[in-house]
């Protein structure tokens, strides 16, 4: 696998980044692009990890899908038709009052632990202890379904 580093935009603190990871079908080279800030040995790194994402299978490319597009389009179609009525009933309300409005129009590959730690704070503050608990569960069990599904790489929520 190879890749290249050099400047972007001829700017002294940004550089961009190839990595070519094959050819498709037709013969055409596969080619991973990303632009990172810093220097250069930041960027050495941040090559290093693609490169290490590409060969052990965890590589998911950006996308700007949102937390949300995913909920009502992937996740929730599948699991609703293995839930009570009731426990339905319950997620709905959880992501319509706390987890949406917080985090729904986020891409969901940039959701950092932290974002997910200020929703869970937010409940407890509110003397909501069992809803932050809820939500924190909730919000694990979507992730995890994300990670499996490949639409992100990881799990805020671990």
């Amino acid at each position: 696998m190879k890749g290249s580093i050099r400047r972007h935009n001829g700017r002294k603190d940004a550089w961009r980044l190839e990595l070519y990871v094959g050819r498709d079908p037709e013969g055409k080279r596969i080619r991973i692009t990303e632009v990172v800030r810093g220097s250069k040995s930041d960027a050495q790194r941040r090559l290093r990890e693609l490169g290490t994402q590409v060969d052990t299978g965890t590589y998911v490319a950006a996308s700007a899908r949102t937390l949300r597009d995913f909920i009502e389009k992937t996740w929730k179609p599948v699991k609703v038709a293995n839930l009570s009525p009731t426990t339905i009933r319950g997620y709905e309300t959880l992501l319509r009052r706390h987890i949406l409005p917080a985090l729904g129009n986020r891409p969901i590959q940039k959701i950092t632990p932290p974002d997910v730690a200020a929703v869970v704070a937010g409940l407890v503050d509110q003397g909501k202890v069992t809803m932050a608990q809820r939500a924190f569960v909730l919000l694990g069990t979507i992730y995890r379904a994300a990670v499996r599904a490949g639409v992100c790489g990881r799990n805020p929520v671990d």
